[in-house]
C-alpha cells in the first residue's frame, strides 16, 4: 500500500498506509435567515451503491422518529451519477427534513445532506441545489 494523502482547506497530511476516509464536514448557513446545514460525509465503498442507499436509508428510518421516505430519485454531483433521497422526521417534537445525494467515486461513498425544521424546506432545496451544481472533482 501506498500513503493516502488527505487535503484539506489549510493543506495536505500524508497519513502512512492502512486509513479509512471517514471524516464528516458540518457547514451552517446563518446567512440564510433559517436554520439549515449541510454535512458532507465520505466513507469506504462497501458494496454496490443502491444496497448501501437501502442500507442508510433503513437505519435512518429506524433511528428518526416518524421517519418516512419522501422520495428516491437519481441526481449528480461533480458528474458523477447518484442517488438522491428526500426524508421527514420528528426531532424533539418538531418537524425535520432532510435531502440526501449518495455518490460512488474513486472508491468512496460521498454524502451531502442538506437538513433542518420543514418550515425551512426552501432554504434546504436552495443549500441542496446549490451544493450539488458548485461542487467539482479534484483533479
Amino acid at each position: 500500500m501506498t500513503d493516502y494523502a488527505y487535503h484539506l482547506d489549510e493543506g495536505v497530511v500524508v497519513l502512512p498506509p492502512g486509513f479509512d476516509d471517514r471524516t464528516t464536514q458540518v457547514l451552517s448557513w446563518p446567512g440564510s435567515g433559517a436554520n439549515v446545514g449541510l454535512v458532507i460525509g465520505r466513507r469506504p465503498l462497501e458494496g454496490d451503491l443502491r444496497t448501501m442507499v437501502a442500507k442508510e436509508v433503513r437505519e435512518l428510518r429506524a433511528k428518526l422518529r416518524s421517519c418516512v421516505l419522501d422520495d428516491e430519485s437519481e441526481g449528480v454531483l461533480g458528474g458523477e451519477p447518484g442517488l438522491v433521497v428526500g426524508l421527514r422526521y420528528v426531532r424533539e417534537g418538531m418537524p425535520f427534513y432532510h435531502r440526501q445525494i449518495f455518490v460512488a467515486a474513486r472508491g468512496r461513498l460521498l454524502t451531502f445532506v442538506a437538513s433542518g425544521p420543514a418550515a425551512d424546506r426552501d432554504a434546504i432545496d436552495t443549500l441542496f441545489d446549490s451544493a450539488l451544481a458548485g461542487f467539482r472533482f479534484r483533479e
